[in-house]
């Protein structure tokens, strides 16, 4: 009987340690994509920024030149 004790003790231990590390590859795994979602929401933003900055060059440049 206690050889059972000790058995069933050990699966259960196993099966917590297994979810344990379930759950913190999980969370791992969530923030690394947050992160890279961010990383290219920011990449997205700054050729976005570089557009609207070629834009007002071009119309300063044309603003300027039909002036003249």
């Amino acid at each position: 009987m206690r050889q059972l004790e000790k058995i069933s003790v050990t699966f259960l231990t196993d099966a917590m340690t297994s979810r344990f590390i379930n759950v913190i590859t999980g969370i791992v795994l969530g923030m690394y994509k947050l992160f890279r979602l961010i990383v290219h929401e920011e990449a997205c933003e700054r050729s976005r920024a570089g557009i609207r900055l070629q834009n007002l060059v071009a119309n300063a440049y044309l603003e300027c030149h039909t002036q003249a």
